[in-house]
């Protein structure tokens, strides 16, 4: 995994003091400070400007470099390119011996990447995105320095030039509703998100960020025909098809994006394997079993861990571990309700691939709202606000209003461009959830050689660009699994059907729609047992003593009515607490340790939770 930092000055050359201060906050900042990794530094002929990179992949060359030089422009990746030229999409001079990266060839770009080209003699710096933003870029200014980079924590601490960065709790209104920051924002005070999509050009005297092609206005727009479905199937076939013989595990599931890649990949050809998380009765690994063994590939499970003692079954949790490695190598923008954990080494030997990003392809939020044949936009309006704002009763009004504004300004622009409500929820979807929540994931991945095909430049664009009304009822991707594995069609899925026989087999189909009957968790079993729930009960002193005594925290009660809030959890204290409720405890408790920067600390406190675990239930 690489990181790259660009540093502009504004009134002349960044400082030797500077230049020797960045890799310390580096060796603070970076996702794999843990590993041995090597940097690289360039700078222009007047010294203005800056490139700092980081990678901790070492099993290459030694003399490989981190960065690429064509007379006097220095170029730079994050993630991964794919492209027809291109025969190693994470090789930096492959990619740019390859491909000019320019504003023609830079929207036929495949794969998850952030591209950086700086100008030695114009002290300029130019960095390219992708439509799912899952490398994210980050900006922030002040009178002498522009600070441009792929981790919001190092680009926050170098334009402070301190150990700690400086937050912006006000900016946490959606993390504390939804538990990722779904807006244009970061936590911390004046560092800035580069848009999806985007070109970002930075000089001495200004910033601009500009789109790269007008892919913005054709969300939505192509009723598909059978060539536009042979056509996506072409394009995931060739996003996993081109890593030769280098082995592939992919994460495979219940659902339907994942085995959709698994698809792609046995369509491919190959080298591959699958691996499913979850107790053995759970459904997802006994669907996963089903697709691997139709597919005729390996499967393998990974069962939690748990002890039993007089009878009774229980897993330890280390919440206070769980928060800090979830928000470390996220760069704080995500609720340890998710778990990311560090790796102690990287992996080369492999790709690892999984389903993530596969709404791109069944409509995003549009999907989460009833009878979606008709969305206006004020029912639009009305579920955005439950979503992101579902916990508002609990937040500092200033703070909901600031993000009330955020969306009513994303909606305008729609209506602007006359798109459709349904499509804008799609599109939100990729921008806010695909590509800050899962890029937030993604950037845990520094011990692997990470590769989502569904969220893939090409693909995801491609997917956006078909009508709704083919991706809302799945036809979408069952014409794609009819094209790469027809076989997977009739295999259940967890808990859910085809959303185009939801309401009953279409005439003549229903032998296929008995054999598609879903799979459940059988009630009190422990596939049926969701620990992360137990909030109130097991989890409470834990959360309850995080969020209301840390001391260092107290930025959080800027954004949270501290008197409601207790009251609250309080009230709840020994329940079962559902819905959003669950989402709010972590998502204040995660908050709670980001704000205390306990989390930079890389040898930090645990906080060992026993959870009960339900019996098997009596046959």
């Amino acid at each position: 995994m690489s990181a790259f930092l660009a540093v502009i000055g504004k009134r002349g050359p960044v400082s030797p003091e500077q230049l020797r201060r960045i890799p310390e906050l580096a060796a603070i900042a970076l996702p794999f400070r843990h590993m041995a990794y090597r940097g690289q530094q360039w700078q222009s002929v007047s010294g203005q400007a800056v490139l700092f990179v980081w990678d901790n992949d070492l099993s290459g060359e030694p003399e490989r470099s981190l960065i690429y030089e064509r007379g006097h422009t220095a170029i730079a990746i994050a993630g991964y390119v794919a492209h027809p030229a291109i025969a190693n999409g994470f090789d930096l001079a492959t990619i740019a011996s390859s491909v000019t990266i320019d504003a023609k060839t830079a929207p036929q770009l495949g794969g998850a990447f952030a591209v950086l080209q700086a100008d030695g003699q114009a002290n300029t710096v130019i960095v390219w995105n992708t439509a799912t933003r899952l490398v994210g870029v980050f900006f922030a200014e002040n009178d002498d320095l522009i600070v441009i980079g792929t981790r919001a924590l190092l680009v926050s601490l170098v334009l402070t030039g301190r150990s700690q960065p400086e937050y912006a709790p006000e900016h946490l209104a959606p993390f504390l509703s939804c538990g990722y920051l779904a807006s244009e924002q970061t936590p911390y005070r004046g560092v800035n998100v580069v848009p999806a999509n985007a070109r970002l050009t930075a000089s001495p005297s200004c910033i601009i960020s500009e789109s790269i092609d007008d892919f913005d206005k054709e969300c939505g727009t192509i009723l598909p025909t059978e060539v536009d479905y042979d056509e996506i199937a072409d394009r995931l076939v060739n996003a996993v098809g081109h890593f030769g013989d280098t082995p592939i595990l992919c994460g495979l599931t219940g659902g339907k994006d994942s085995r959709l890649v698994a698809a792609a990949l046995h369509a491919a050809g190959s080298n591959f394997r699958t691996r499913t998380n979850g107790f053995p009765d759970h459904p997802d690994v006994i669907i996963a079993g089903r697709v691997a063994q139709a597919l005729g590939i390996d499967h393998g499970v990974s069962e939690p861990q748990t002890t039993e003692h007089e009878g009774v079954r229980t897993m330890s949790i280390d919440l206070a571990a769980r928060a800090r490695n979830t928000l470390f190598v996220s760069d704080g923008m995500l609720s340890a309700y998710e778990n990311i954990q560090l790796a102690k080494s990287l992996v080369t030997t492999r790709i690892q691939m999984g389903g993530a990003g596969g709404e791109s392809l069944r409509g995003g939020f549009a999907k989460s709202i009833p009878d979606t044949d008709d969305i206006s936009w004020e029912r639009a309006r009305r579920w955005m606000r439950g979503r992101f704002l579902g916990q508002s009763d609990v937040l500092d009004p200033a703070a909901v209003i600031a993000y009330e504004a955020f969306l009513n300004n994303w909606v305008e622009q729609q209506q602007e461009m006359a798109m459709r409500p349904a499509v804008a929820l799609d599109k939100l979807y990729v921008y806010y959830r695909t590509g800050r929540w899962k890029a937030a994931a993604r950037a845990g991945r520094h011990g692997a050689r990470d590769v989502e095909p569904l969220t893939d430049n090409l693909i995801t664009k491609a997917g956006l660009r078909i009508h709704e009304s083919v991706k809302l009822n799945d036809v979408l991707i069952h014409e794609l699994l009819k094209r790469l594995a027809p076989s997977l069609i009739d295999i259940p899925f967890a808990n859910k059907r085809w959303l185009f026989e939801k309401n009953g087999p279409r005439p003549g189909h229903e032998e296929e729609w008995n054999r598609r009957a879903p799979l459940s968790s059988p009630p009190g079993s422990p596939s049926a047992f969701n620990w992360r729930t137990t909030v109130a009960t097991d989890l409470f002193e834990a959360f309850y003593d995080q969020i209301f005594n840390d001391r260092r925290a107290s930025g959080l009660f800027d954004v949270v009515d501290r008197e409601k809030l207790h009251k609250l959890v309080t009230k709840q204290r020994g329940t079962r607490v559902a819905g959003g409720r669950v989402g709010l405890y972590w998502a204040a408790y995660t908050a709670s340790v980001l704000l205390s920067n306990a989390w930079l600390d890389p040898a930090g406190e645990s906080r060992p939770v026993s959870i009960n675990v339900p019996a098997e239930p009596a046959s």
